[in-house]
């Protein structure tokens, strides 16, 4: 089923920016607002974010470096004293 429909520029322009935030298309935003809202069900899109997890060693690295000074320079300079 296609559905057509028209908006106004300024929600237009907010779909688009919600929609590039969390990495889905426009019609995709709209799919699930309406699966969400008419249906009362979890959009695919969020359920498979939800089943998705991360084996404990890669939990334990999440945030690792939060509180560390070290930036690209760093990691540069020791690349160059490391091969160069």
């Amino acid at each position: 089923m296609i559905l057509t429909f028209e908006l106004e520029p300024e929600l237009e322009q907010s779909l688009e920016n919600d929609a590039k935030q969390k990495h889905l298309s426009s019609s995709e935003m709209v799919k699930d607002f309406l699966i969400e809202n008419y249906f009362h069900q979890k959009p695919a899109s969020e359920t498979l974010e939800k089943n998705k997890t991360t084996s404990p060693i890669t939990q334990s690295l999440i945030g690792l470096l939060d509180k560390s000074t070290l930036d690209e320079s760093d990691y540069r300079k020791h690349l160059e004293d490391k091969y160069l």
